[in-house]
């Protein structure tokens, strides 16, 4: 079971924070840039922030109190982190191709 929990916290990790760089990275450098893809993506990056500091307080929690921890105790600031990092793909994604279409005058 530890076993499974250890890779399911690797996954987490691997794919949450692939999802929240690659938003930020797309939002950023891409253009034309919309304000709103980039807001959500600035915010998952704070989200997921929030889900490494929790995770590293109840490690060192568990330290101290010779207790065990769960990195996915508070999976749920990751989750909102990746939600809104899809959400500002999608946002930069469709305009970018609504751009594209445009006529050229």
């Amino acid at each position: 079971m530890d076993s499974f929990v250890a890779l399911l916290a690797l996954a987490a990790l691997t794919t949450g924070g692939t999802t929240v760089l690659l938003a930020v990275v797309l939002a950023l450098a891409t253009a034309p840039r919309r304000p709103a893809a980039v807001l959500l993506a600035l915010t998952g990056v704070g989200l997921a922030s929030v889900w490494v500091e929790l995770t590293y307080q109840g490690g060192v929690h568990a330290d101290e109190t010779g207790t065990s921890s769960n990195i996915l105790d508070d999976v749920a600031w990751l989750i909102a982190a990746v939600v809104l990092s899809v959400t500002s793909l999608v946002l930069g994604a469709r305009h970018r191709h609504h751009s594209s279409l445009t006529p050229l005058p």
